[in-house]
């Protein structure tokens, strides 16, 4: 048995990996010139689906360690993103931010 934080954590880590990986791809192969409209339309409902099984997790949720945990990690993968210059996430880890912060 896993804590929620461990299993948002290794999804955080395969969906930015994977978002960079695909980004680069569309970006050079469509030339989208790093628009990430396209990127949207592709992943748009794999980060909904994150989004909304936070949500149903926040609704019984009051491990205030594990939230702050889950706040921490959303910021370190910011950073990481920024690093990498890719900036196709910044709405889903502002909707991450916004669901966490108030609880």
């Amino acid at each position: 048995k896993y804590y929620h934080e461990q299993l948002f954590r290794s999804h955080q880590m395969l969906l930015m990996d994977t978002a960079t990986s695909e980004f680069l791809f569309l970006s050079e192969f469509f030339d989208t010139k790093g628009d990430p409209m396209l990127f949207h339309e592709v992943f748009s409902k794999t980060t909904q689906f994150f989004l909304d099984s936070l949500e149903s997790f926040l609704a019984g949720c009051w491990d205030s360690v594990g939230l702050l945990l889950m706040i921490r990690i959303v910021e370190y993968y910011r950073t990481c993103m920024q690093k990498r210059h890719v900036s196709c996430l910044d709405s889903y880890l502002d909707a991450l931010q916004q669901q966490l912060w108030p609880r």
